[in-house]
């Protein structure tokens, strides 16, 4: 009676994305805190060390994927025989391109000029590319079944940050830690394929590579955005230095962590996109303007908010070693309306069997990223590279909008009147009461943003109730 209960009021949909929102939650709030502990006890210097040595490593675990994971989460959303083939080609096809990037990313490793240290700390995150290659996220994802997601981030999450509170206790530590996420990842990987064992699902190796041909065109989108994503903190780290590596990805990382909710919404909206484009274009444009209401609601107030309150929040955090932080993540924080609106349009073109598009905008994006960093860190460090992230943000959230526009057209201009509004008259209040702790004066700020959107009927009962249908 109690699952038919919640099952009236609160939708699939609506459920998955809890789940998410729940394990990604927890997964980056652990995140967080492990972040702000390594940063503490690493110091600058280590902690730009291991951002640096993750970042390469980032680009090794996007070789292993080049874009099947998301071709897999898009075919496993419409699919509804065959399944076990297509997860098999695809692990099987993940395996094999595991060991290119491993022997890639140990050369790599081996010549590239590289602190001693990095350089040990590189090699050993290396190994862990092989669960990534078994984790089957992508599988769960286009199946609906957000909870073994959440639970599988969960659970590599608590593995990790137990770890680290346990051996990561002086900044000679800093060795261990890719140890520590090898054991953490790797719970993540087996807890999934268990699941995915007890459900009557099976893998056998079997390799198809015509399934490349559709994935080459996303996996070089995925590429480009992890070169978009890391480029400033490999370029910061070769100009600059390890320590304005510490220093910016300090900003980022928090930027990273209130960007869960979107992730969130962009992993149940993506296997929607991808039924409602074949099912209906009604459900499809109900389901595309509800999210882009949804998100502006969430993604204006704190970029503004982030703006004013950055250097406050900074020390908060981090303590005043990383008050250089403040300007970059000042920003940055800019990053999160304008990724937030994007993954409207940039899902959207996946969904719709518009990748070619949505890879087009990335290396557009991209080029202009690097172009930018080039040019701009030399001169105003952090900060330019911040700026970097912004422009190239904007240039692909106009592309995209564009040519998803061909597909429907979203009045994002709409629905942003009233969450501006209410925002204004936070950030008034805020002024006002300046004087106060940081921590009351951001619970003041979400509970005046919150009164004056339910004054302005920011969410109205229509909203509610095609939430829960």
């Amino acid at each position: 009676m109690r699952t038919v209960a919640i099952d009236r009021y609160i939708s699939q949909p609506v459920k998955n994305f809890l789940f998410l929102i729940i394990g990604n939650g927890i997964r980056w709030i652990l995140s967080f805190f492990v972040t702000v502990y390594l940063a503490r006890v690493l110091g600058a210097s280590g902690f730009g060390k291991i951002s640096f040595a993750f970042s390469i490593f980032a680009y090794g675990v996007l070789l292993s994927d080049l874009g099947l994971t998301i071709l897999g989460t898009r075919e496993v959303a419409r699919k509804k025989n065959n399944i076990d083939e297509l997860s098999s080609n695809i692990l099987s096809l993940r395996l094999i391109l595991a060991l290119l990037s491993f022997t890639i990313l140990l050369l790599f490793s081996l010549f590239a000029p590289l602190q001693k240290d990095t350089r040990v700390l590189l090699t050993l995150y290396s190994f862990s590319i092989f669960f990534y290659a078994f984790y089957l996220d992508w599988f769960f994802r286009g199946r609906e079944r957000m909870a073994n997601i959440a639970a599988a981030s969960i659970i590599t999450q608590i593995i990790y940050v137990i770890l680290v509170f346990s051996f990561v206790n002086q900044a000679n530590d800093i060795i261990r830690i890719p140890f520590l996420w090898f054991a953490g990842i790797g719970a993540g990987t087996i807890f999934l394929f268990l699941i995915f064992y007890l459900t009557k699902h099976h893998f056998r190796f079997h390799v198809d590579f015509s399934l490349l041909k559709l994935s080459v065109p996303v996996g070089i989108a995925a590429i480009m955005n992890q070169v978009y994503f890391h480029f400033d903190l490999v370029t910061i780290g070769l100009i600059k230095g390890e320590s304005d590596v510490g220093l910016y990805n300090a900003g980022f990382k928090l930027v990273t962590f209130l960007l869960s909710v979107d992730t969130a919404f962009a992993w149940v909206y993506f296997p929607m996109v991808s039924r409602f484009f074949v099912e209906s274009k009604e459900k499809l444009k109900s389901l595309v303007f509800a999210g882009t209401k949804l998100i502006l609601l969430f993604a204006v107030p704190l970029a503004f908010g982030g703006t004013l309150l950055a250097g406050r929040v900074i020390n908060l955090i981090y303590g005043e070693q990383f008050t250089g932080a403040s300007d970059a993540f000042r920003i940055l924080i800019w990053a999160i309306p304008l990724t937030s609106i994007q993954t409207i349009f940039a899902f959207g073109l996946l969904g719709c069997n518009l990748e070619k598009k949505y890879s087009l905008g990335m290396v557009i994006g991209t080029f202009i990223n690097i172009v930018l960093n080039l040019i701009l860190i030399p001169f105003l460090g952090i900060k330019g590279a911040a700026a970097a992230t912004i422009i190239s943000e904007i240039v692909m959230l106009i592309a995209m909008f564009f040519w998803f526009k061909k597909i429907l057209y979203v009045p994002f201009l709409k629905y942003s009147i009233k969450p501006l509004a209410a925002t204004i008259i936070m950030l008034i209040i805020m002024l006002l009461l300046w004087r106060i702790p940081t921590v009351y004066l951001i619970i003041c700020a979400v509970f005046v943003y919150s009164l004056v959107l339910w004054f302005l009927k920011g969410v109205t009962k229509a909203d509610l109730k095609l939430l829960r249908g």
